[in-house]
């Protein structure tokens, strides 16, 4: 009985020994392959960023021969940029960003800011908006903690939000920053964003590419058929001067000041997609692009 007991005893010991031999096998296999996982994509992210700053010098050194070779090369228009490298696919989509108001122009720093300040609020009214509404954004940009408007919101506003968080006071990097300013709206932004920009301030409009809604801005006077009447000598070929729209006969008698108008963009969004292995990658660039140097500033995260 007691040799029974002692082979069953020794059997059972050896069935745990062996299910353990196997659970750490298993959990060896299993942190080896999360391992490998890992290293991959730390590897396939290495990979990817090189690829970003490729397509990012690919365009930059695109946008400069464009400019060599004609002013108006890009205008209107959307350059994909395909490349096939070791390890990757990818590509980049350029969009010229000097078509819209600058709403950076309301920020003190500017030369212009009360001149923004109106501008914002005639362009509100043309999209058929509140123009108040340039108050929130006026002070959501202005670099003080006070309301300088009856429609205006500074920290005491945002901070008794839900999520609550405080004016930026500064500067926009993006356009997008402006969905946080009170009294916007998902249907407001979608209405306003493609006519405004976030650039550094006295940044001049392209008048090659701007919208009509935008042409108006640049004087007080400007009709719509003045703006048309840009939108159609465009059509026939692109503007290669400045002078070339304050010559046109329509504009005649207008106050428009050379300093707010360029016939080329020097400011471009770029989008970048790269495929390394089975994941993509999309990243954001800004790239300032000029005949004499190049700055680029990336956004953190994916679209």
């Amino acid at each position: 009985m007691l040799q029974r007991k002692q082979r069953g005893i020794a059997l059972l010991t050896a069935m745990i020994v062996a299910f353990l031999c196997v659970a750490i096998g298993v959990e060896l296999g299993v942190r080896q392959q999360l391992l490998i996982s890992v290293t991959d994509a730390l590897l396939g992210s290495e990979t990817a960023m090189r690829a970003r700053r490729d397509l990012e010098m690919a365009a930059i050194y695109q946008l400069r021969e464009a400019q060599k070779q004609d002013p108006g090369a890009l205008v209107d228009s959307r350059v994909e940029l395909p490349a096939v490298n070791g390890g990757w696919t990818g590509y980049g989509e350029l969009l010229p960003l000097q078509n819209g108001f600058n709403v950076n122009d309301l920020h003190p720093s500017s030369e212009a800011s009360e001149q923004a300040e109106a501008r914002l609020r005639r362009l509100l009214s043309e999209l058929g908006l509140d123009p108040g509404f340039a108050n929130a954004v006026g002070d959501w940009v202005d670099p003080d903690s006070e309301r300088r408007h009856p429609q205006g919101a500074e920290d005491d506003v945002y901070i008794g939000m839900q999520e609550g968080y405080r004016a930026a006071n500064d500067q926009l990097v993006r356009v997008e920053e402006l969905k946080r300013v009170s009294g916007m709206t998902p249907t407001l932004f979608a209405r306003l964003s493609p006519f405004i920009a976030s650039l550094p301030t006295n940044t001049p409009v392209n008048v090659n590419t701007a919208p009509k809604e935008v042409l108006l801005l640049l004087s007080p006077d400007m009709t719509l058929g003045h703006a048309n009447a840009i939108i159609e000598r465009r059509r026939e070929a692109p503007f290669q001067a400045v002078e070339d729209v304050l010559q046109l006969p329509n504009l005649s008698g207008l106050a428009i000041d050379a300093n707010d108008m360029t016939v080329e963009s020097s400011h471009y969004r770029l989008t970048t997609t790269v495929t390394v292995g089975d994941r993509t990658y999309r990243w954001v660039s800004h790239l300032h692009v000029e005949s004499d140097h190049y700055q680029v500033l990336r956004f953190p995260g994916e679209v």
